[in-house]
């Protein structure tokens, strides 16, 4: 997606991000936003038979790469990544007692094995964007750092947090279901996407330096309660809709 907006900015594969104080800025199309089930407890779990290659989840298996050999859409070449292994048999992803599988985050709690209710994000429940590699290795976000999103054609800002990671290969535009649901997205689904007002976009403020210093148990609630301060310290009460101001131009000192 190109932009017209105008200052220092840098490309992601189409999209167009832009610096602002103490963080980046982009504009989303609304058709351009995949959702993600990461985390949830039902997100993945086992096939029905040899022909079925969604599984049982909210999410379809061929997005976590399971089982191997199968054409592998996001890039993601190795299902462990995504899915927690039995550790009884390592070939095969554990499945817990509600018969799904456990799928991970990458921001966790380290201090929880992986078989550990609430060590992962529950993309159900909690708001979080998923974040190329490409920002967390060489453009200073970290994991647990904060976001501001805002759909325009509904004016509801939320904040969301960098909870998970992405290849390469992947756009700029996943977010968890609760966040997608929290920005007033309709009928929300990992598989088939969300519903938003036609032609708008989310605008998005990804804030470097902003990891809470407690996450853990995460909480939505907790989250969006760090709304008003966020837009007072970061945005320097700027609304999120008016944020292009604060865009950094090629001149500014």
């Amino acid at each position: 997606m190109e932009t017209e907006l105008s200052g220092l900015r840098i490309h992601y594969r189409d999209q167009a991000v832009y610096f602002i104080p103490g963080g980046y800025y982009c504009e989303i199309d609304e058709k351009d936003i995949s959702i993600d089930a990461d985390g949830a407890p039902n997100a993945y779990g086992p096939q029905k038979g040899p022909d079925d290659h969604a599984g049982c989840g909210i999410d379809s298996l061929v997005n976590a790469d399971y089982p191997p050999g199968q054409a592998d859409p996001l890039g993601q070449e190795d299902w462990k990544t995504i899915l927690v292994p039995d550790p009884n048999d390592p070939a095969v992803p554990y499945c817990k007692p509600d018969g799904f599988f456990i799928s991970r985050t990458s921001l966790c709690d380290e201090t929880k094995s992986d078989l550990e209710p609430g060590k992962y994000l529950d993309a159900t429940a909690v708001s979080y964007i998923v974040a190329p590699s490409f920002w967390l290795d060489q453009l200073g976000l970290q994991l647990g750092d904060l976001c501001l999103l805002s759909h325009t054609g509904i004016g509801r800002t939320v904040v969301a947090i960098v909870g998970d990671a992405c290849p390469v290969t992947e756009p700029l535009g996943e977010i968890s279901v609760r966040c997608a649901v929290d920005l007033g997205g309709k009928n929300v689904s990992p598989i088939t996407g969300v519903d938003f007002p036609p032609g708008g976009k989310v605008q998005c403020a990804m804030l470097k330096g902003s990891r809470p210093d407690s996450i853990w148990p995460a909480d939505d609630a907790r989250l969006q309660a760090l709304l008003p301060s966020l837009l007072q310290e970061r945005l320097g009460s700027q609304p999120i809709a008016q944020i292009q101001a604060l865009i950094i131009k090629n001149d500014d000192p």
